[in-house]
């Protein structure tokens, strides 16, 4: 199942009727810019006009929170380290082990710089299809092996999971309980070996398909997109926010 099963939904919202090439070239300027701030401003402005985004998206407030939880959990281990680890003014101590201002300033500065780009890739995967991401990468001259790198990686990835869930349950079912010691080492390197084998024999297998149906190394499209009036008008107000931004780092 991917991130437009789960999310996407009526795609009644403007967002879901812009251009995907300008959908791209706006969020890869935006992604560029945030993370290239240095104001807590300038990321504060950013995750704002991200959940401002959401919203006239209309993805589900309560899967787009699950995914939101999932990114948080690792960026919370930079708050266990940060804080002690930079060198700066004291902000507060827990026995021996003191905190800095200067850490803690750069985790909350991580935190924003990181949700304002997961929160703006979920709006272009929910309200894009992969389909349509790949043929706007096509048409942006991005290189053929790239764009069919990413397509197969995100169709696939899921696969590869369920190859791993089955011969994990495999083990299960053989009594197979993990230890520190020899057998389990082994076991697992017997599963990852197994997974490499599967999934390398998946892809002849894809590829054998793909032949046979006329493949010649290029995905066919069907319909001409052109850029209307509200792609222009998007591009302009990303335009003249990312302006904003970096006036908001340079100040």
């Amino acid at each position: 199942m991917n991130l437009n099963d789960t999310i996407s939904e009526s795609g009644s919202s403007i967002l879901y009727r812009l251009d995907p090439r300008v959908k791209l070239i706006c969020v890869a300027a935006f992604s560029i810019v945030v993370a290239l701030s240095h104001q807590m401003s300038a990321l504060i402005f950013a995750v704002f006009l991200t959940s401002v985004v959401v919203i006239l998206s209309g993805v589900p407030a309560g899967k787009l929170l699950h995914r939101m939880i999932v990114a948080n959990v690792f960026i919370a281990v930079l708050w266990l380290f940060l804080p002690f680890t930079m060198t700066g003014s004291p902000l507060f101590s827990v026995g021996p082990i003191e905190a800095s201002k200067e850490g803690a300033r750069y985790a909350a500065m991580l935190t924003l710089r990181s949700n304002a780009i997961i929160l703006v890739m979920i709006v272009l995967m929910a309200t894009t299809s992969v389909t349509s991401i790949v043929h706007a990468l096509t048409r942006l001259r991005i290189p053929d092996s790239v764009v069919y790198l990413f397509f197969f990686t995100y169709r696939y990835a899921h696969e590869i999971v369920r190859e791993y869930t089955r011969i994990h349950n495999a083990m299960k079912i053989r009594c197979f309980t993990p230890g520190t010691n020899i057998h389990t080492y082994k076991s697992y390197a017997y599963l990852v070996g197994m997974l490499l084998v599967n999934s390398y024999e998946r892809g002849l297998r894809i590829r054998a398909a793909m032949i046979c149906r006329g493949f010649t190394g290029k995905f066919p499209s069907f319909d001409s997109p052109r850029i209307r009036h509200y792609d222009i008008v998007a591009m302009v107000v990303t335009a003249l926010t990312l302006a904003g931004m970096v006036m908001f780092n340079v100040g």
